[in-house]
């Protein structure tokens, strides 16, 4: 019986796995160092600004930009990386764009996934390395995600994340 039991919720824990998973989507993203921004500005414009001292969790700021005059308008956000979004892009897309600051330029970030659960959109992002030695230098990066505007319907909540899965 005991056993039983044990499969059982083993089984359970296995399928509430999957299901944390669910709404995640592949997407297109790019990142661009930017330089570390001063000022409160970055956070006081982001979407999910009351959620930066909610938890242990770490909440970076996000922007969500509907046209490409918005996503111009944004300082610094247009570079290499991104100036391949253009009129017929936001046809049919939105861009998010993920402020991740760093106390350290030799720090490097990439997007994770997205998560969407009913109105709730989440964007989690993930330190990719672990240097031995950092630089002693504040650093900045501007992570974009090309999101299609039917992910989007219905959503009006957004946040993102800094985690360190393994």
């Amino acid at each position: 019986m005991k056993k039983l039991l044990s499969l059982l919720l083993a089984l359970v824990f296995v399928f509430g796995l999957f299901g944390c998973n669910r709404g995640e989507k592949n997407f297109e993203s790019t990142v661009s160092y930017v330089g570390y921004i001063e000022g409160y500005e970055i956070w006081l414009g982001a979407l999910n600004k009351e959620t930066f001292y909610e938890s242990k969790v770490r909440h970076l700021p996000i922007f969500k930009f509907d046209t490409l005059a918005e996503f111009e308008g944004f300082e610094g956000a247009v570079n290499e990386n991104t100036a391949k979004y253009d009129e017929a892009f936001f046809e049919d897309n939105s861009l998010l764009l993920v402020y991740v600051a760093a106390s350290s330029g030799s720090y490097r970030y990439d997007l994770h996934s997205v998560y969407r659960n009913e109105n709730a959109l989440c964007v989690h992002i993930e330190q990719t390395n672990s240097p031995e030695i950092a630089t002693d230098d504040m650093a900045g990066w501007f992570i974009t995600v090309a999101v299609p505007d039917t992910f989007l319907e219905g959503c009006t909540v957004f946040d993102a994340d800094l985690n360190n899965f393994s």
